[in-house]
């Protein structure tokens, strides 16, 4: 796959790679495959995506886009920055709340998978989302905005 793109892979191009799944119309959507990129745990190996990120520099500006969740097939990619404020990001004394927040969309992911909520139309609207995001990300100009921009983020999904 990155092959195919070598010397001009986009972030799309990146996201698509991470969300891999060999062949969606089969049953390894649901329990995964090696032959994924995207892991789900009801495989007979039990392993599972547990996030991934992209980074993105463009004119010597670092873009880090993450998931955050598991599941990249189904999670949002949103833009993260190191910026000086820790309030926005899960340290080490708040793991409580970084695992509360894993188990959230481990339980979205989970209806989706189930068809408790429309696959296609989940979607939609995490792909919508995202680019709403991205371009927030793209056209960022300091660290106020970038922390806006986090804080909006984490409130999409």
């Amino acid at each position: 796959m990155l092959e195919e793109k070598k010397g001009k892979l986009t972030i799309e191009d990146f996201k698509s790679i991470l969300r891999y799944h060999y062949n969606l119309n089969s049953k390894n959507f649901l329990y995964g495959s090696m032959k994924n990129i995207c892991m789900h745990s009801k495989s007979i190996i039990s392993s599972e995506t547990t996030g991934s990120f992209i980074v993105e520099l463009i004119d010597r500006k670092i873009n880090i886009f993450a998931t955050g969740s598991s599941l990249p097939c189904l999670s949002i990619y949103k833009p993260l920055w190191f910026v000086d404020n820790r309030d926005l990001f899960f340290t080490e004394e708040k793991a409580d709340l970084a695992i509360e927040y894993w188990k959230s969309q481990r339980k979205i992911i989970e209806n989706v998978e189930k068809g408790k909520v429309d696959k296609d139309t989940y979607l939609k609207k995490r792909d919508e989302r995202e680019k709403e995001l991205f371009e927030l990300a793209r056209n960022v100009k300091n660290d106020f905005e970038k922390e806006n921009i986090i804080k909006v983020a984490w409130q999409f999904e």
